[in-house]
C-alpha cells in the first residue's frame, strides 16, 4: 500500500494461564464487530463499517479456534488505521493472559501472514476517539500440524550442561518441556536449550555448544537442534532431510533444475511417513494444484530422480496408465480430486505445475567456528545468513589487509559424519577474486591443515556467489577451508556442509585377485524391515583399498545383516563392509571369515551370494 510503514511487532513475556473466552464474554462496540469463530477456515472478517472508515472508540475482540492439532494462518487483504493510536493485537493463544507473543499492528502497511502455534488466537482491535483510516479485512485459513518441529528435531544430551559462551536469548521458568520445545522451534535463532528438570526451567541459546563445551550437569538436559534447513524448508526427523513446496509452476526437468539450485533434487517419497509428511507439506502449501515429485520412467521403468529402485507405491485407482503413450512422470493429485486425492499419478513430464524439493540438512549449521585470524568472526560463516555483501556484517575476513600465508577457516560439527557436498558462498560486492583457489579438509583432527583433501585446488565462478563441491563418502568431524599460498586474505560469507543418510565402506583384501570389474549388490536388513533398502556398486577394482560409496534412504532402524550378491564370473575378495547411519552417526561392521569373502557366479572361485551378520 502506498505510503505505508513498516509493521510494528511488540513481543512481550508474560505469565502461562490458560483463561479461554466463551462467546458471551467477548466483547464489541458495533454490531458484526467480534465474535467467537470456529469453522475450520473462515472470512472475510473485517474491521466494522469496511471498507470504509471505522469509528472512533471502537471495541471489537475475535476469538478463533480450530480443531485441536491445527495451528491457524491470517491472511491479510488490506491493513489501514490511525498510526499508533488505532491498534489490531493478535495473541497467540486464546486470551490476552496466556501468550507470550503479541503481534501489534498500527499504520497502513501490508501484513505479512500470521501463523499461531496452537489451534486458538485471540484478536482486539480498538480505536481512540480522534482519527481513522479504512480498517482490515483478513481471511483464516486451518492446518495440520506435522511436525516439521518437535522432539524428534533435537538430540538429547543428559545430565549436561553448556560451560561454553552460549547466549540465553531468553528464559522461561516452571515451564513444561513440550513448552521448551516448542518456544525453541518458534525462534529461528534458537539452536539449541537447556531444560533443568529439577526447577522445570528452560533457557533457550543462540548456538550449539561443541562437545569441549559441554560439562557434566546432575540436573541438566542439553538438547542441540539438527534440523539445519534452508530458508522455507521444512525438516522431517524420519528422512533427515529438509523438503520445500514450491507454489510456482514448471515442467518435470525445469523443476528438477530448481531444486538442483538449491542443492537438492526432487522430493523421493520411498515410503509411507515421508509420503505422509509431502502430502500435508503441498496441501498447505495449496491443496487444489497437483505437485510433481522425484520420479520418472524416462528410462522404461519406474525409478526414483536418483536412480534408486522404486519399492513403495502409492498410485490413484489405474495409475499409472501412460495415457497417450508419454506419460513418463510422478505427480500428487490435488487433494480436492473426487476420487484419486493426493494419490500419485502418471503425467506427461512436460505438463507445468507444482513441485517438492528435498535437500540434505547442513550439519554446520550454527556449529563452533575458527580461523587462523579473524577481523570479523568465523561464526558469520555458520549463521545460515547466505547474503554476500561484506557490508552487511555477513562474510568472515582475516585480519589483514596485505593477507597472510595459507589462511584458513574451519568448523568442528562436533562428531565425525559422513559427508556429501559442501556448498561455499563468496563475496560478490568486491574482491571476489581473493577466494581461489583454495583447498577443503576433512578429518578428525583439530589441525585441520593435516586432514585428507576434497579434490584439489578448486575455483569458483567470480559471476555466480556460491559453489557445490562432492566430498562423497569423506568423514571427518573438522571440515577446513585453505588458501594455499602467501599473503592471502580469506572471506567467506557462508559454509554449508550436508552429510549422508547411509554410507558404504567397502574394504577389498590385499590378495593379488581380490578386485573386480563386476559389480556387488548390497541388501541391507534390520529388525526394523524384513527387506530394508539395496545398494549396487560397481568400480570395486584394485586390490587392499577401501571404498566410500553414500546413498539415500529412510532411516531402517539398526542394520544386522547383508546379502553380498555378484554380477559376474570375476572373483572378488572382501575383508569387511561398514554401514554408516547417519540417523544414528553410527558405523556397522560387518567382517569376513579370515580367508576373506569371496563372490564370483563361477562356484570354483566363490559363491554368487553370501549373508553377513553384524559384528557382535
Amino acid at each position: 500500500m502506498a505510503g505505508s510503514s513498516p509493521r510494528r511487532v511488540m513481543t512481550y513475556a508474560m505469565c502461562v494461564l490458560v483463561l479461554l473466552l466463551p462467546s458471551d464474554l467477548l466483547k464489541s462496540s458495533a454490531a458484526g464487530c467480534g465474535g467467537n469463530l470456529t469453522a475450520p477456515s473462515g472470512g472475510p472478517v473485517t474491521s466494522p463499517n469496511y471498507p470504509s472508515n471505522y469509528g472512533n472508540n471502537e471495541f471489537c475482540e475475535w476469538l478463533i479456534t480450530v480443531p485441536t492439532g491445527s495451528t491457524i494462518r491470517l491472511t491479510f487483504d488490506s491493513f489501514d488505521t490511525e498510526d499508533g493510536n488505532d491498534v489490531l493485537l493478535i495473541y497467540d493463544g486464546a486470551s490476552d493472559s496466556d501468550v507470550e507473543v503479541v503481534h501489534w499492528l498500527t499504520g497502513a502497511q501490508s501484513v505479512n501472514p500470521i501463523t499461531s502455534t496452537s489451534n486458538v488466537m485471540y484478536l482486539r482491535f480498538t480505536s481512540n476517539d480522534s482519527g481513522t483510516g479504512s480498517g482490515f479485512q483478513f481471511s483464516y485459513t486451518s492446518h495440520a500440524i506435522y511436525e516439521t518441529c518437535g522432539l524428534s528435531v533435537f538430540r538429547h544430551f543428559p545430565q549436561t550442561g553448556c560451560g561454553g559462551s552460549a547466549v540465553d536469548i531468553a528464559s522461561h521458568i516452571g515451564v513444561t518441556l513440550e513448552f521448551c520445545i516448542q518456544a525453541c522451534c518458534a525462534n529461528s535463532a534458537c539452536l539449541s536449550f537447556q531444560y533443568i528438570s529439577e526447577k522445570n526451567n528452560c533457557h533457550l541459546k543462540n548456538k550449539l555448544c561443541s562437545v569441549g563445551e559441554k560439562v557434566p550437569f546432575a540436573d541438566g538436559n542439553m538438547y542441540d537442534r539438527l534440523d539445519g534447513c534452508p530458508f522455507g524448508y521444512s525438516y522431517l526427523a524420519h528422512t533427515h532431510l529438509c523438503y520445500r513446496a514450491y507454489d510456482s509452476e514448471r515442467t518435470y526437468d525445469q523443476a528438477l533444475t530448481t531444486c538442483q539450485a538449491d542443492g537438492g533434487t526432487l522430493a523421493m517419497p520411498r515410503d509411507n511417513t515421508t509420503n505422509k509428511f509431502l502430502i500435508a507439506l503441498k496441501n498447505d502449501a495449496n491443496p487444489n494444484i497437483a505437485f510433481w515429485f522425484g520420479l520418472d520412467r524416462k528410462d522404461g521403468s519406474w525409478n526414483y530422480v536418483d536412480g534408486g529402485e522404486l519399492r513403495y507405491t502409492d498410485w490413484g485407482d489405474g495409475e499409472p496408465n501412460n495415457s497417450g503413450g508419454a506419460e513418463n512422470c510422478a505427480m500428487y493429485f490435488e487433494s480436492t480430486h473426487a476420487s484419486k486425492g493426493n494419490k500419485w499419478n502418471d503425467v506427461s513430464c512436460s505438463a507445468n505445475i507444482r513441485f517438492i524439493c528435498e535437500v540434505g540438512a547442513n550439519v554446520a549449521l550454527g556449529k563452533t567456528a575458527f580461523q587462523t585470524s579473524s577481523r570479523e568472526p568465523a561464526s558469520v560463516a555458520v549463521d545460515g545468513n547466505t547474503a554476500t555483501n561484506y557490508g552487511a556484517g555477513s562474510c568472515t575476513h582475516t585480519v589483514s589487509d596485505y593477507g597472510e600465508d595459507n589462511p584458513t577457516w574451519w568448523v568442528d560439527l562436533g562428531q565425525s559424519y559422513v559427508i556429501d557436498r559442501l556448498v561455499i558462498f563468496n563475496r560478490q560486492d568486491c574482491c571476489a577474486e581473493r577466494i581461489n583457489p583454495f583447498n577443503i579438509h576433512i578429518g578428525d583432527s583439530d589441525q585441520v591443515n593435516t586432514n585428507p583433501r576434497c579434490g584439489g585446488d578448486h575455483q569458483i565462478d567470480l559471476n555466480q556467489p556460491s559453489i557445490s563441491v562432492s566430498c562423497q563418502g569423506m568423514k571427518g568431524r573438522y571440515v577446513g577451508v585453505r588458501l594455499p599460498g602467501s599473503s592471502r586474505i580469506l572471506t567467506l560469507c557462508e559454509v554449508q556442509v550436508f552429510s549422508v543418510s547411509y554410507g558404504l565402506t567397502i574394504a577389498t583384501n590385499d590378495a593379488y585377485n581380490s578386485g573386480t570389474t563386476n559389480s556387488l549388490t548390497v541388501e541391507i536388513f534390520s529388525d526394523d524391515c524384513d527387506f530394508c533398502v539395496t545398494k549396487t556398486v560397481s568400480g570395486l577394482t584394485a586390490v587392499g583399498t577401501e571404498y566410500n560409496r553414500v546413498f539415500a534412504a529412510s532411516d531402517f532402524g539398526d542394520p544386522s545383516r547383508l546379502r553380498l550378491t555378484t554380477s559376474g564370473d570375476n572373483t572378488l575378495i572382501l575383508d569387511w563392509i561398514d554401514v554408516y547411519s547417519g540417523y544414528t552417526g553410527l558405523y556397522y561392521r560387518f567382517s569376513c571369515p579370515s580367508n576373506g569373502c569371496q563372490l564370483s557366479t563361477d562356484s570354483s572361485e566363490g559363491s554368487e551370494q553370501l549373508y553377513l551378520d553384524v559384528n557382535g
